[in-house]
């Protein structure tokens, strides 16, 4: 009452504002009146509609959705779906959390009226999955999409799955802070528990409704609780317990399958005492008001009874009518079959997709961690190498430098001695006053000494680089040069002599490095010294290009106490 008087007097200052500021003001009204006073709200949205649609597209999308849901409360049904996937679209791109929740719900409601129970399934998983859960109203909404997920799945006899369905909407109850919506959860938990054959687990679940209807003062509520606890009751045979739940006053039902329910909840209460007459006459009253499928099923225990009784007739009357309730929900049912089964496969293809992207998306990442791994460990290989290769090369110029001193050690020596000494005689010159004919004499036959000496040098570097030019050109250097050469013991022999000629004993340094080098050993030096080519080089000894590079490896370690490649051990043997 004090709803509709509010209503009364806040229409009068609705009327001096603009359409805009009149709808929204009309439409905030009628969500407030919704809960409470249904009929009053849909009665302004009724009066105001052709205001309300003058307006913009988001006071259109809002009286859309305050209007089905309104209809809904008042169990009116809906058979078309278009209005209400257009506020959908409407609140997914820019809507508030709310927005989102309260158009998915009241879709799935329109589904459920059309009996497209896949597509109402889909509508409520969305309205659950929405986001922000520490709003008291979306947790509400979320409870009723779970709700009736729970319903739909007792109508598919899943009955596991509407127990989950229940236990999360008593979740969402509780965050929400509604009783109403904790009792309706607590009822429907008992229910299927009920539905499983678990009267005892149901009767408890009632019992704990009932308290929480009980400190709310909601007599309506409680006493929709008791008459369920009594059917129960009745089921159990517990008709003590059954009356003293029948007990509560009975208000007005708020629909007809409410009102349906209490007669026949009296029905099968007064056949369990016996009562058939009073079990009749309720019967009747309930199949006035009852759904198909609550007359079904109460026909065919209505013709138990008359079968008991005798009344052939009568039970034969009932089951034939029941034949015809089964044929009208069969055609239903096969509607919602397949939209339930076309839900399902829509799901199972969605899911196969999504699993497939996570599967190249996984790969794509394992490539991509590879090509990094292998980039990081062939740069980390490049740095490696060239370091080595730089030491390798600077211990090699150190060695032949070192050979290169050890060598001609004699020589520079005397050249620096006699550098000295031509200094300290010209010093002695600078500083005497007499000219000593005598020194310099001496210092004249030195430094024609030491021109002596460097003529010598280049002579003796001419001569080398002629006799490397005639051993070039010797028999036994083009021999080892010809193709399918077969060398013998003397062959080698004459190369050694040549070798050791041209090349400052040759031979005789490696035995210094090596004194137990093998005869095949020191014939790989040979020839790697006079410039043959490896292949040429495994034709004359008649070795595999393998076992050629494993002996250069394994003579290089000798040389130098290390490991070693082959290609460094070539460059040793050529700078000798």
């Amino acid at each position: 009452m004090a709803t509709v008087m509010l209503t009364v007097l806040v229409l009068p200052f609705l009327s001096s504002c603009g359409d805009v500021g009149r709808a929204r003001h009309v439409l905030m009204l009628a969500d407030s009146l919704m809960a409470t006073s249904p009929d009053s709200a849909l009665a302004l949205l009724r009066r105001d509609s052709a205001a309300i649609n003058r307006c913009g597209k988001a006071e259109r999308v809002w009286y859309a959705l305050t209007r089905t849901e309104v209809e809904d409360k008042l169990y009116i049904p809906h058979y078309s779906d278009s209005a209400l996937r257009r506020v959908v679209k409407y609140y997914a791109a820019g809507g508030t959390p709310l927005q989102r929740v309260r158009s998915l719900y009241v879709l799935g409601r329109v589904y459920h009226d059309m009996r497209l129970y896949g597509s109402a399934l889909s509508a409520f998983d969305d309205a659950v999955k929405t986001e922000s859960d520490d709003d008291p109203t979306v947790c509400r909404y979320k409870a009723l999409a779970c709700e009736w997920i729970g319903g739909i799945y007792i109508e598919k006899n899943l009955f596991d799955r509407a127990l989950k369905s229940f236990l999360r909407a008593y979740d969402f109850a509780l965050r929400s802070g509604d009783k109403a919506s904790l009792v309706y959860t607590l009822r429907d938990i008992g229910r299927v528990y009920s539905y499983m054959g678990k009267n005892k687990d149901a009767i408890g679940y009632y019992l704990k409704a009932s308290e929480k209807v009980k400190s709310s003062g909601d007599e309506k509520l409680f006493n929709i609780v008791q008459e369920e606890l009594a059917a129960i009751y009745s089921e159990e045979k517990m008709y003590n317990e059954a009356h003293k739940a029948l007990s509560a006053p009975f208000g007005h039902a708020e629909n007809m399958k409410d009102l349906s329910s209490h007669y026949f909840i009296w029905a099968y209460y007064y056949l369990g005492i016996n009562k058939t007459d009073s079990a009749f006459v309720c019967f009747n009253e309930g199949m006035k008001y009852g759904s198909i499928e609550d007359k079904s099923a109460v026909l065919l225990d209505l013709s138990n009874v008359y079968k008991k009784m005798g009344r052939l007739s009568d039970a034969l009357e009932c089951l034939e009518q029941r034949q015809h309730y089964e044929d009208t929900l069969s055609n239903l049912k096969q509607t919602e079959l397949e939209d339930y089964v076309s839900n399902i496969e829509q799901k199972i293809k969605t899911d196969e997709k999504n699993a497939e992207l996570m599967g190249l998306r996984f790969k794509l990442i394992v490539s991509i961690f590879a090509l990094i791994m292998v980039f990081a460990c062939a740069s980390v290989y490049f740095v490696i190498w060239y370091r080595r290769k730089k030491r390798i090369i600077n211990e090699q110029r150190s060695r032949a430098i070192e050979l290169w001193e050890r060598t001609h050690t004699d020589d520079v020596e005397n050249i620096l001695k006699q550098k000295e000494e031509i200094e300290i005689l010209r010093s002695n010159l600078r500083s005497s006053k007499e000219e000593n004919t005598g020194l310099l004499d001496r210092l004249e036959q030195m430094e024609k000494s030491l021109s002596e000496k460097n003529r010598q040098m280049l002579t003796e570097q001419k001569e080398i680089e002629k006799a490397i030019s005639e051993f070039e050109s010797t028999d036994v250097y083009c021999n080892f040069h010809k193709p399918n050469f077969n060398p013998t013991s003397r062959d080698f022999k004459d190369l050694e002599e040549l070798l050791n000629k041209v090349y400052n004993r040759f031979s005789v340094r490696l035995k210094e490095l090596y004194p137990e080098i093998q005869t095949d050993e020191i014939h790989i030096c040979y020839l790697i010294k006079i410039g043959l080519k490896l292949k040429d080089i495994c034709n004359i000894l008649c070795i595999q290009p393998n076992v050629l590079s494993m002996k250069r490896l394994r003579l290089y370690q000798k040389f130098f106490n290390r490991k070693g490649s082959a290609s460094e051990f070539d460059a040793f043997i050529k700078g000798m």
